[in-house]
């Protein structure tokens, strides 16, 4: 038993000692978990104070961005070095002065510079490897954060932002939501087509097409520009991460902007909703339903060739008399493009005898010309000439001595002469209406004075311009009390200069309405060579036509160019004139007939009979100015604009500057919004890339609500700009994606009237197709499609003074361009686009460095002495960019193919302003062991922000003006919102 018993307690001794190393064992493990516990517990405590101090960055940032960019009278630019660090610049004093950098360290001043040198070596990265491919790109200085506490402060903490400008990239991830445009006046024919040619397709990046079928759906519902790394390039491959981080400085997925004016500030007001706003004259330009005629109710005569009205590519306006106001001129009428009258003062040769009474014959012709890309329907009109030499004196030479008869040509004419043109329409094609740029010439040929009932003036006959050598086509005037000797030789003298005033009217049932006016030049006193008192040939003529491109060989880039000289002049001025190669004296052109000038662009070949068409090639016409067909969606289509007193297509060129035209690109907009456009609710505006914006309680807007401030024009109040791009960028790639707004990639094309040359028009609706082209920038992006067909300058390009009968090649050839003015689509290619964004960054770094940021569009398209043509001249920045890079090198003439920096903001006056109002957040967080100064959390965050239009203090209205803000909007402006956030991890940076 005694060995059994010490076996069992050996046992027990075991048991105990394993039990007690159990124990210690628990003991530790629980230990060791409870230690681990905690530093898990403290790591999590770590992790949301590096939280905290990232939203505290986030906190900072935003209240610097807005202070300093939440008032609208600053704009933005990023910085010379980097390119990425974003800048704000002052737009109230004169040149632009420089707010702050915003990136942290900035917050208290003096004023960081934004070098990596100046920002000290506590830097931290915000933009690197995981965000565009290079490491550090962007770094911030960390700002401490400290508490106090018994030892003194200690620091808990850092934090770090810095905002990007968005607004400087392309958005290339736009939407193109014209399809959905399904109401009138979109719902009909080719008018929806055509909003491709007012606004484009929003820019297109080098490697891949937004609006293509495999990317639209995933474009439209991108929230970052990481998802376009899933489009697909044109051989089917994916866009892929790698370039979307190459690109992070040029691309974004979209951009939005406040409405806003940043020069004098305040909302920019909609000109769709009320035009009035620039005067009745441009109200009525605008309203196109009442001057154009409706395709689908044409008025007679019908044009002709037949075309389906749902699909015809053609339109026609009314002529329509003149509206002035406000520096504005409304007018639909021809141009006077050559006038001729031939004077005979002889004795009656219808009276027998020694002596005879006097009489005064005249013949004349008339040519007018359409310089509308639209054509006009036809209608009769009455010509008056005014200011005929008050007195004639004819001296009778023969041996009984000298007599001098004095008499009146005015009065002998019925003061004021007066021309009936008649519009016949049976014939060919081209006389069921007046064809676009087309020139038509009457010439004299009965006394309509002398028909049953009386008409006053003389007959003449339509389509021709042919005039007899001598007799033939004279109407007759006696000079009563006045008699010569049949065989006496005598001479006409006329003692004082003359100058005529030639005036349009519409001869209609209800009266004559006057459609436009001309003055000649200064024609001198003179004598006739004496001649025998009964001949029948024609002594002395007054004669002139509209100078245009033939006569500034020398300088061929002129015509068009000085101020006043508007071929739409109400009244058109003498010096837009000029007398024939003999200058101004009448007595130089005895029996002049000669009309053919085959250099000039007006000059058009006419049929020498009623079944010959010389003259009928497309060829022959020369449309200069647009004329409406829809609503109104670019101010840069303001460039067709007759503005008193400038020279032609001012708006959105230098020349504007003077009468501060281009002030429009900063005050208004245009949101389609005219009478009878009615958008379906949750459909798109007739300018599709404008947004809604909510208002802060969530209530999203509606068009009727956007009527309801159509009094004030303040729609913008509701509205953002999508796809806005910052004109200060100085990014080639971010501008070649926005220069490439307008195109036409495949299946989409642009297709135009594919006209015949036997008569300028088509039958039916023939087209071809333009070649599809890197960027498209049109002179007419209301019409282009209806005169775009014409031939190179060869053989085949004119039948001016020719008489062969077209397809048929002319038998007199001519240097005149009007193929330059006819093609009102200028296409670039690839190289040409690059060649442009390099010049137009060129530049703008040249102005930045210089003066600072553009403070507004129009100041963008003010000359600059920084960028000088070659005679010193100022050219705004688009102009020497244009210049540099040599896009008008071979274009001979100022045409519709001269590229302006009008045209290129007919594309891009939607989307260009001079600041962005959408930026990039990035802030960095981390925590401090305050014992040991170690960092032992980091975090990082991403904050997409927006401005938009309420102010930071909701109690004022957002259309109030800049002088009337309280002290708090007029401090920090308009709200900026949070519209995306996301926490980052360190390989994402």
């Amino acid at each position: 038993m005694k060995g059994g018993r010490t076996k069992i307690a050996g046992f027990a001794l075991v048991a105990v000692v394993l039990l007690l190393g159990f124990l210690v064992l628990l003991v530790t493990t629980l230990a060791r978990l409870t230690l681990h516990e905690t530093a898990s517990a403290g790591l999590a405590v770590k992790v949301v104070i590096a939280r905290q101090n990232a939203l505290l960055g986030l906190d900072a940032a935003l209240g610097q961005l807005q202070l300093h960019a939440g008032p609208d009278q600053r704009v933005t630019a990023t910085d010379s070095d980097s390119g990425l660090i974003t800048g704000v610049w002052e737009t109230t004093t004169p040149g632009a002065t420089l707010r702050t950098w915003l990136v942290s360290g900035n917050e208290h001043g003096p004023l960081l510079a934004v070098t990596p040198a100046s920002l000290g070596a506590d830097t931290v990265e915000l933009v690197g490897l995981g965000t565009a491919g290079i490491s550090r790109l962007v770094e911030a200085p960390r700002q401490t954060v400290t508490a106090a506490s018994v030892s003194g402060e200690r620091t808990l903490g850092h934090y770090a932002w810095w905002v990007g400008d968005e607004g400087s990239k392309a958005p290339v991830g736009q939407v193109d939501r014209s399809a959905e445009l399904n109401y009138p006046p979109f719902d009909r024919g080719d008018a929806r087509t055509r909003l491709a040619q007012w606004l484009g397709l929003g820019p297109r990046a080098e490697e891949f097409e937004p609006v293509a079928a495999e990317n639209a759906a995933g474009v439209r519902g991108a929230t970052t520009t990481a998802v376009l790394a899933l489009a697909k390039r044109g051989d089917g491959s994916s866009v892929g991460a790698t370039a979307v981080r190459g690109n992070f400085a040029s691309w974004s997925r979209d951009n939005a902007a406040v409405l806003a004016d940043t020069e004098a500030g305040g909302l920019r007001r909609d000109l769709s909703l009320r035009p009035e706003l620039l005067g009745s004259a441009f109200a009525a330009w605008a309203d196109y339903r009442a001057y154009m005629e409706d395709p689908a109710y044409p008025g007679a005569p019908l044009p002709t060739p037949a075309a389906n009205a749902a699909t015809t590519l053609r339109r026609r306006h009314r002529l329509t008399p003149p509206v002035v106001d406000a520096g504005i001129v409304h007018s639909v009428a021809p141009v006077l493009s050559y006038f001729l009258l031939n004077f005979n003062v002889r004795t009656n040769q219808s009276v027998t005898g020694a002596v005879r009474p006097l009489e005064v014959r005249a013949r004349g012709m008339i040519s007018l010309w359409n310089p509308y890309t639209s054509a006009l329907v036809p209608e009769d009109l009455e010509v008056e000439v005014l200011g005929l030499p008050d007195a004639v004196a004819v001296v009778n030479d023969s041996a009984g001595g000298t007599v001098a008869a004095t008499f009146s040509l005015d009065a002998a004419f019925g003061g004021p002469l007066r021309l009936a043109l008649p519009w016949i329409t049976a014939g060919r094609d081209d006389q069921q209406s007046w064809l676009p740029g087309r020139t038509y010439t009457w010439a004299t040929k009965e006394d309509l004075t002398r028909t049953t009932p009386p008409a006053a003036g003389f007959g003449c006959e339509f389509y021709t311009r042919n005039l007899s050598a001598a007799a033939g086509q004279g109407v007759v005037r006696s000079l009563a009390g006045t008699a010569l000797s049949n065989s006496a030789t005598a001479h006409v003298n006329v003692s004082t200069t003359t100058q005529l005033n030639v005036r349009l009217y519409r001869r209609s049932n209800v009266g004559r309405v006057q459609l436009a006016e001309w003055v000649s030049p200064v024609f001198a006193a003179f004598s006739t060579t004496p001649t025998t008192a009964s001949a029948a040939t024609y002594q002395f003529s007054y004669f002139f036509r509209l100078a245009e491109s033939i006569d500034t060989v020398t300088a061929p880039d002129t015509w068009l160019v000085t101020p006043g000289r508007d071929p739409r002049g109400f009244p058109l001025a003498g010096a837009s004139f000029i007398p024939g190669a003999n200058g101004n004296r009448p007595e130089l052109y005895p029996n002049f007939v000669t009309v053919s000038f085959p250099d000039r662009l007006l000059d058009r070949a006419l049929p020498a009979t009623p079944t010959s068409a010389t003259g009928q090639s497309y060829n022959e016409d020369t449309p200069l100015f647009e004329l409406p067909r829809g609503p109104i969606l670019s101010v840069g289509a303001l460039q067709h604009l007759h503005l008193a007193g400038e020279r032609p297509f001012a708006v959105g060129n230098s020349w504007a500057e003077a009468g501060g035209w281009n002030r429009w690109f900063d005050r208004y907009f245009f949101s389609g919004l005219a009478v009878g456009v009615s958008p379906e609710a949750g459909g798109p505006l007739p300018n599709p890339r404008l947004q809604f914006v909510a208002a802060a309680d969530g209530f999203l807007p509606t068009v009727g609500t956007l009527r309801l401030h159509a009094a004030e024009g303040y729609s913008s109040r509701h509205l953002l700009q999508g796809g806005a791009f910052n004109l200060n960028s100085r990014d080639v790639t971010a501008w070649t994606a926005v220069l490439r707004t307008v195109r036409f990639p495949a299946p989409l094309a642009f297709n135009y009237l594919a006209a015949t040359a036997n008569s300028g028009t088509a039958a039916g609706d023939a087209t071809r197709a333009l070649p599809e082209a890197a960027a498209v920038f049109f002179r007419f992006p209301a019409s282009a499609q209806e005169i775009l067909q014409s031939d190179s300058p060869t053989a085949s390009s004119t039948y001016a003074a020719s008489a062969t009968v077209p397809p048929s090649s002319p038998s007199t050839t001519s240097a005149a361009n009007t193929h330059l003015f006819r093609r009102g689509v200028r296409t670039l290619s690839d190289r040409e686009v690059k060649a442009l964004a390099e010049a137009i960054v060129a530049a703008n770094r040249r102005r930045f460095v210089a003066a600072g940021p553009f403070r507004s569009v129009r100041e963008f398209l003010a000359p600059s002495a920084l960028f000088p043509d070659s005679s010193g001249v100022p050219r705004n920045l688009l102009e020497e960019a244009i210049a540099s890079a040599g896009l008008n090198a071979t274009v001979a003439e100022f045409s519709s193919q001269w590229l302006t920096s009008a045209d290129v903001m007919t594309a891009l006056a939607p989307l260009l302003f001079a600041r962005s109002d959408t930026f990039l957040i990035r802030t960095y967080g981390d925590a401090v062991n305050a014992l040991t100064g170690e960092v032992e959390a980091r975090t990082w965050a991403e904050a997409l922000v927006q401005r938009v239009p309420a102010w930071v203090d909701p109690s004022q209205s957002e259309e109030t003006a800049p002088a009337a803000l309280n002290e708090t909007n007029a401090r920090f402006g308009r709200r900026f919102r949070i519209v995306a956030f996301r926490w980052l991890g360190a390989a994402e940076i």
